[in-house]
C-alpha cells in the first residue's frame, strides 16, 4: 500500500471497526474479537508508515479546500508518527484490559463503550496526522464529543457532572467550564444544607407532636445555666466565651512610670 492509502486506512479502520462492534453487540465474543482485530490492524497500518518517515519522507494526503487558504489535509511528521504509534499500540493493551474488566464487573453499556473507544482512536489518528491547525481543531472537537460517553459511562450524577464539565471546557473554554462546574458544586452544597435544615425542623416538629421536649431547646436551657455545655454553633464555649481579651499590661506600666516620674519631679 502507498503512504496515502495507509493514511486513509489509519483513519477509516477505527470507524469501520466501530460499525462492526455495533453490529456484533448482541454477541460479546464476536464484538470483542472485532475490537481486537481492529486494534491490531490499525497498529499494522501505522507501523507501515514508519520506514518512510525514518528515511526522511513526509507522506501527505490532501482531502479538500474548505476555504481559500484553509484545507483539510494530513501529513505524517516524526512527532505525529510517534504519537500515532503509541496511541495505536496502547489500544491493543487497553482492549485486552477492558474486556476482562467489563466482564468481571458486569458493566452496563459495554457495546457503547467499545464503539466510542474505536471512534476516539479515529479522532486521535486525525490529530496525529493533521497537516494544519484547522484539521487538528476539527478532529480535536470530534475527540471531545466521542469521549463524552466514556466519561459518563457509569451514569451517576458525579460521572455526568464530570462529563458536562469536560464538554463545557472543550467547547466554551477553560474559564467558563470551571465556572459552570463551580456553580454545580455550589448548588449541590446548597441542596445538602437545605436538606439538613429541613431534617432538623422535621425532628423538632416530631418531638412537639409527640408532646416530648425538643432536644435543641433542652440543650439551650442547659447552656443558659452553664455556657460551656453549649456547642459552638449555639454560643457555647467557642461562641460566648470564645475570646478573652488580655489585660492591658502596657497601659498600666506606662501609667506607673508616669506617676513615678511625677513623684521624682515633686521630690526634687
Amino acid at each position: 500500500m502507498s503512504p496515502a492509502q495507509l493514511i486513509v486506512a489509519s483513519l477509516a479502520l477505527p470507524v469501520a471497526g466501530a460499525a462492526g462492534i455495533a453490529l456484533a453487540g448482541r454477541w460479546p465474543n464476536l464484538r470483542e474479537g472485532v475490537t481486537l482485530a481492529t486494534a491490531v490492524a490499525l497498529f499494522a497500518c501505522v507501523l507501515g508508515l514508519l520506514p518512510g518517515v525514518l528515511e526522511g519522507a513526509l507522506p501527505q494526503l490532501f482531502v479538500l479546500e474548505m476555504l481559500p487558504g484553509i484545507a483539510l489535509g494530513f501529513r505524517v511528521e516524526p512527532l505525529g508518527m510517534l504519537f500515532a504509534l503509541i496511541a495505536s499500540g496502547l489500544w491493543i493493551v487497553n482492549s485486552i484490559y477492558s474486556i476482562g474488566y467489563m466482564r468481571a464487573n458486569d458493566e452496563p453499556h459495554q457495546t457503547r463503550f467499545y464503539v466510542c473507544f474505536a471512534l476516539s482512536l479515529a479522532a486521535t489518528m486525525g490529530i496525529a496526522f493533521a497537516s494544519n491547525l484547522m484539521t487538528m481543531f476539527l478532529f480535536y472537537e470530534a475527540l471531545t464529543l466521542v469521549t463524552y460517553p466514556l466519561v459518563t459511562h457509569h451514569g451517576d450524577a458525579e460521572a455526568r457532572a464530570a462529563g458536562d464539565a469536560a464538554l463545557a471546557t472543550a467547547v466554551l473554554g477553560e474559564r467558563r467550564g470551571e465556572r459552570r462546574q463551580g456553580g454545580r458544586r455550589a448548588r449541590a452544597g446548597a441542596r445538602a444544607r437545605g436538606a439538613a435544615a429541613g431534617h432538623g425542623r422535621a425532628q423538632g416538629a416530631a418531638h412537639l407532636r409527640r408532646g416530648a421536649p425538643d432536644p435543641r431547646r433542652h440543650r439551650l436551657h442547659q447552656g443558659l445555666q452553664d455556657p460551656a455545655l453549649l456547642p459552638p454553633s449555639e454560643g457555647g464555649r467557642a461562641g460566648l466565651g470564645r475570646r478573652r481579651l488580655p489585660p492591658r499590661v502596657g497601659r498600666r506600666r506606662s501609667f506607673r512610670l508616669g506617676r513615678d516620674w511625677q513623684s521624682i519631679q515633686l521630690s526634687s
